[in-house]
């Protein structure tokens, strides 16, 4: 049987679900070093029941995530940073009603590395939750 790069396969569903129900985006950025949301569509905003005045230019540690995902957040962002593409998924805490999956892409400005940006789609949570544990996918999983 042929492997398949699961990283690539759901990249392709989330371009697809973009294309039909628009985008839900978020823009990282490390600044001195640490990773910064510098920008995030309305659409997501909407979907996490977040304001975007709260959100823009804090630090990763600062966002409204539950505590034990900021170490794993890091991590996620640096494999990213690191031009690796990387999914993962998580149940947001500010909307109990939706399971979001993230795909993660290095953009590249004049050779370097100059910002992560975020893709996001929701699901609704009331069929997964106990069916998944918050998991992250990285570029190296094939199934």
């Amino acid at each position: 049987m042929r492997e398949i790069n699961l990283v690539h396969l759901m990249s392709m569903l989330i371009r697809d679900y973009e294309k039909v129900c628009g985008r839900a985006r978020f823009e990282i950025k490390k600044i001195d070093g640490t990773f910064t949301l510098i920008d995030i569509h309305q659409k997501l905003l909407d979907l996490v029941n977040l304001q975007r005045n709260n959100l823009i230019g804090k630090k990763i540690s600062d966002l409204p995530i539950k505590r034990d995902w900021t170490e794993k957040l890091l991590s996620i962002f640096e494999k990213a940073w690191k031009g690796k593409e990387t999914i993962y998924y998580l149940f947001p805490p500010t909307n109990d009603n939706i399971f979001l999956v993230v795909q993660l892409e290095a953009v590249v400005k004049n050779g370097v590395i100059d910002r992560i940006e975020g893709c996001c789609v929701p699901l609704e949570s009331k069929e997964l939750k106990g069916r998944f544990m918050e998991s992250i996918i990285s570029h190296d999983d094939e199934i």
